[in-house]
């Protein structure tokens, strides 16, 4: 009898990947390591360069920034990334966002909300939206 073969579910790895996790789209024009230690100042988090998101397109080498910070007692995670590198862009359809923060843990909505207003009142962001994972098609460019 034939063995049955596994087959990779991408859509099924993308939502188990995207479960307790909420996204924050920011507009805020300035460098990343500038942007983070901004939010680090105003909100006492201590954002740190993680290894960046990197890929080519049509011979050309495009390198994302990404910063992350662990919560305490390791109760989840933050992550920021740089949606923008030249003139491309990491998510196609945000781009008109500059960095989106990813929170990961069980309370990541009421948190999305918390850290929503506290970005507004930070100078120099202009913009703060949150989007469901589901909204976009690009989504496996943020699986880490």
């Amino acid at each position: 009898m034939a063995k049955k073969k596994d087959i990779l579910d991408n859509e099924q790895m993308l939502n188990e990947f995207f479960t307790d996790k909420a996204l924050l789209g920011i507009v805020c024009p300035m460098p990343a390591y500038k942007f983070c230690w901004l939010v680090n100042q105003y909100m006492d988090i201590q954002f740190a360069f993680s290894q960046p998101i990197e890929f080519e397109k049509r011979k050309k080498k495009y390198s994302f920034s990404l910063f992350s910070y662990t919560l305490p007692d390791n109760d989840g995670s933050y992550y920021i990334y740089k949606l923008k590198s030249y003139s491309q862009s990491l998510l196609p359809e945000l781009k008109q966002m500059d960095f989106l923060w990813m929170i990961e843990n069980e309370y990541a909505e009421e948190q999305a909300d918390t850290i929503s207003t506290r970005l507004r009142s930070i100078p120099n962001i202009q913009l703060v939206q949150p989007f469901v994972p589901e909204q976009l098609k690009s989504r496996n460019f943020l699986v880490l």
